[in-house]
């Protein structure tokens, strides 16, 4: 069992609290929106922590992902840089109903992973 710690902090106090608590079932739950509302480095965050210590990535923005205020292409492509093979999870602002807002941010998601993947 892993505990995820989703939280607005930064990536330097996640692994502060990491390495007090000593114990490999808690991890950092990154969440991308979070942190780039708090002005965190989204962009080297996931490789700075490591991807031994993150158990997951929430995928969201204050828009549908592309179109709003964080680059995704960039976000991403330092996910993969950094290694990181699990669960990335969408949480995303219902623009139009939750079946077309779903398979917008899905499709983003899946073309740029492919895309960076190539590179």
């Amino acid at each position: 069992m892993i505990l995820g710690l989703e939280n607005t902090i930064s990536a330097k106090d996640n692994a502060w609290i990491l390495d007090q608590v000593k114990s490999p079932a808690v991890k950092v739950y990154y969440d991308v929106g979070n942190s780039f509302n708090n002005k965190f480095e989204i962009y080297n965050d996931v490789a700075w922590l490591g991807k031994e210590r993150v158990c997951q990535i929430h995928l969201k923005d204050k828009a549908y992902l592309g179109q709003g205020a964080i680059d995704f292409p960039r976000f991403l492509e330092s996910v993969l840089k950094s290694g990181f093979g699990g669960w990335m999870m969408l949480e995303t602002n219902v623009q139009k109903t939750v079946k077309e807002d779903f398979a917008a941010n899905a499709a983003f998601v899946r073309k740029t992973l492919a895309e960076k993947s190539k590179e």
